[in-house]
């Protein structure tokens, strides 16, 4: 039944680039073009990173082999949190499930059906990402050709672990929803687990001491990646293995590729037991949820007194986006790990050696510190704020019908989105500016720019998700995995770096810069925030105008 069913999604797939390669070469030609542009420039960046390492103080070899336990940590644990929540919206929110529960099918065929379509949607830019990182890799370190291969050998089977714990963990979600104890206990559980590195700092071992300068600067400077050297973090074994597959020791990597196996086969016996009978019966305990006693809630108070400065349509608008963000975790949870492991960053900066206290640092770390808010928003906009609209589904006429202009409805997502977004990434910047202890004029160059950056990237996912709608699709994951979604995640990205390269070229030359005649100096800085503006005012304003146009000549 299974083959059936991935027959039918094969088909589909080659209709669509059927379709795609006849009457809709242009979107193809711009796909092409921007990813290539994109990869290039990351191998590049990559090559460059590893030539630097491989001459830094004769302890290159170190910090790149550190630096692959980071990326194999980071990259199982998003894959991890990637594959839960899409196991979770595809098994147990969308529609199609249901249609597929009614065939005489297997419950199991179709938990593994949905299973690999969720491997998919949630590995695919990681190949994509991980792809020029691994030919960099190879070539600046002259790997001969077997040598790649323990790039898919080791990262394909880190990649299904954690899609298999990804759906072990999605398939518990129904259950914590419906019983409050449980509730608490998950509650109580992530709590413990956010304590543990606190808990930490107060129980370190002393460090060891190490008689050679070189190898006490190195365990100083990396002593906050230790974790990722656990031998019982499957990231390790990946890891480890490959490092020992590419330097000819091919029996420890074959020992470590041997864990992997053996925790393969048991995670896949424990999504066998949970394919059956059980996923049927927390499909229905999940759908079926919500019939208890209604509670008073003092929501349409706080509706009259905080929004009373809006009209009652757009009051309505804005609850109803904000109460569906919050009643489903798959859409916050994403949201919340990323900001979550990007503020847990920005407080342990102040671990970091003296030396960042110096002017050179503070503005470097600053602005590198925007870079990673800015591409974390990219993400999320392209996640959350491009399919907004597309998730009204196809009752959106309904919307239509009511006593309200259509353009009311893009502008309560756009506000929806824009301020949400603004409240966090600023938050996060004023704590980076205050442990920096940044001062004051450069503090405002990093609040004005996170502003900007909320502003056109909430625009462009918005206008780009009205130009590209999918009315028939439900799963978020699959609308922002589109032409479109892609398309707009490019665009954001392109945005980012034209606008923190205008910024950061004028702030480091106006405050580094020597030689230069006193009024240029002086007018620099002033020069370079008026371009940012500008082109944060044509972005927004040609995205939001398209994007409302497109939606108002749609017909529904």
């Amino acid at each position: 039944m299974i083959r059936l069913l991935l027959r039918i999604r094969f088909l589909s797939a080659r209709h669509g680039l059927r379709i795609l390669l006849t009457r809709r070469r242009f979107r193809l030609v711009t796909v092409i073009l921007t990813v290539s542009v994109f990869w290039s420039a990351l191998f590049w960046g990559f090559y460059r990173a590893f030539v630097f390492l491989q001459g830094f103080l004769g302890l290159g070899e170190i910090l790149i082999d550190r630096l692959i336990y980071l990326l194999s940590f980071a990259l199982f644990g998003m894959l991890v949190i990637s594959n839960a929540v899409i196991s979770f919206q595809l098994h147990y929110k969308a529609r199609e499930t249901a249609s597929l529960l009614s065939l005489p099918l297997p419950c199991s065929s179709l938990f593994l059906y949905l299973l690999s379509e969720t491997v998919v949607l949630s590995t695919w830019a990681t190949v994509f990402l991980v792809l020029p990182v691994a030919l960099a890799y190879g070539l600046t370190h002259a790997l001969p050709p077997w040598g790649y291969l323990g790039f898919p050998l080791f990262g394909f089977s880190l990649a299904a672990l954690a899609a298999l714990l990804g759906s072990l963990l999605a398939a518990g979600i129904p259950r914590i929803l419906a019983s409050p104890r449980l509730k608490v206990l998950a509650a109580a559980a992530i709590l413990a687990l956010a304590l543990v590195p606190l808990g930490r700092r107060f129980v370190r071992p002393p460090p060891p001491r190490v008689s050679d300068q070189r190898m006490f600067l190195v365990n100083d400077l990396l002593k906050h990646s230790r974790l990722t050297l656990n031998p019982l973090l499957p990231s390790y074994w990946a890891a480890e293995g490959f490092l020992q597959f590419v330097r000819g020791r091919p029996a420890r990597a074959w020992e470590f590729l041997a864990v992997l196996g053996v925790n393969l086969l048991f995670l896949s016996s424990a999504v066998h037991l949970a394919a059956g009978i059980p996923y049927y019966r927390t499909w229905a305990l999940y759908r079926g949820r919500g019939g208890g006693q209604k509670r008073v809630s003092a929501m349409p108070q706080l509706r009259g007194e905080v929004l009373a400065f809006l009209s009652p349509p757009a009051r309505a608008f804005l609850v109803k986006d904000a109460k569906t963000f919050l009643r489903e975790p798959s859409q916050w949870i994403q949201a919340l790990v990323l900001f979550g492991l990007l503020a847990i960053y920005i407080v342990n900066i102040k671990n970091m050696p003296t030396d960042v206290r110096q002017l050179f640092w503070k503005n470097l770390i600053t602005f590198f510190n925007l870079g990673a808010s800015s591409l974390i928003l990219a993400t999320l906009t392209t996640r959350f704020v491009f399919p907004a609209l597309s998730l009204e589904g196809r009752t959106f006429w309904v919307l239509g019908l009511a006593p309200a202009r259509r353009s009311l409805v893009f502008w309560s997502k756009f506000w929806t989105s824009f301020l949400a977004a603004l409240l966090v990434t600023e938050g996060l910047i004023a704590l980076s500016n205050h442990i920096l202890e940044v001062p004051a004029g450069l503090r405002m160059i990093a609040g004005g720019t996170i502003l900007l950056m909320c502003l056109a990237l909430t625009s462009l996912a918005l206008g780009m998700g009205a130009i590209f709608p999918d009315f028939k699709e439900d799963n978020p994951a699959r609308i922002a995995s589109g032409f479109g979604g892609t398309l707009s995640l490019v665009l954001s990205l392109i945005y980012i770096a034209i606008t923190l390269g205008i910024v950061v070229a004028t702030v480091q030359l106006a405050a580094f810069r020597k030689g230069w005649s006193a009024p240029f100096q002086a007018w620099l800085l002033p020069a370079g925030i008026t371009a940012a503006v500008l082109f944060t005012a044509a972005v927004t304003g040609f995205s939001l105008r398209l994007g409302r146009r497109a939606l108002d000549r749609r017909d529904f």
